[in-house]
């Protein structure tokens, strides 16, 4: 099994066995997942595991509540970012600091992908994602709500 790692924060965010595809040249990965009912204290189940020979409870969770969130959020414990606003993601993607480690990281990332890249293709590279983020930050309501 593949995991896939955000280059920026170091943290896993999906696997292989989600379908995904890549939007805004490579730089978002769109994932298609479902909606379900988990526990915070199910267990992990393997595909032939037998509960009771393995001194298992017989009838699983038993009155535990379930509650309704998306697979990927589950199974990779994801948080909803409460603390950003539109207008504090506006000025945190403005930001000369932030700016300046955007143009940092995009440089690394295109140079490891492709280490004959030429100036005009981390430029390139870099516009791409100051659009993708205009883009957020324009439609950060309808963007908020597909989360």
């Amino acid at each position: 099994m593949k995991v896939y790692i955000d280059r920026a924060t170091g943290e896993d965010h999906i696997s292989d066995a989600f379908e995904y595809e890549e939007i805004h040249e490579g730089a978002v990965l769109k994932v298609k997942c479902k909606w379900g009912k988990y526990s915070d204290n199910e267990e992990v189940q393997l595909a032939g595991a037998n509960p009771s020979a393995e001194d298992g409870d017989d009838d699983g969770a038993g009155d535990e509540t379930k509650e309704r969130r998306l697979d990927i959020v589950h199974h990779f414990k994801a948080k909803e970012c409460t603390y950003m606003d539109k207008k504090g993601f506006k000025a945190w993607l403005t930001d000369p600091d932030n700016m300046g480690r955007w143009k940092e990281y995009v440089k690394e990332n295109t140079l490891e992908d492709k280490p004959n890249a030429s100036d005009e293709d981390v430029a390139a590279a870099f516009k791409a994602w100051k659009m993708l983020s205009s883009g957020i930050n324009a439609e950060y309501g309808a963007f908020r709500r597909s989360l």
